[in-house]
């Protein structure tokens, strides 16, 4: 199981696999998971932080509905991207 299979609506599972695309440089694809993290708890003050740093960096933020979030997470899960 991955932490989507477990918990795929919970803002801090979408911010932790925004950190690690971070990491690996797939700018875009963290803007991604931190809007998702925020859609789903519009108060969590680290994915706002992270979207405004790339923001910064010229990055374009996507919004995200919650209920396309979810969709977005269950279709990747069900294709193997996470």
């Amino acid at each position: 199981f991955t932490a989507l299979d477990l918990a795929p609506e919970e803002s801090d599972t979408h911010l932790q696999i925004g950190h690690v695309l971070k990491l690996k440089g797939d700018l875009e694809e963290a803007a991604r998971y931190y809007s998702m993290a925020v859609t789903l708890d519009a108060e969590n003050k680290f994915a706002k932080h992270e979207l405004a740093a790339l923001q910064g960096r010229g990055i374009v933020v996507p919004r995200t509905s919650k209920r396309a979030a979810r969709s977005i997470t269950l279709a990747k899960l069900h294709d193997g991207q996470i």
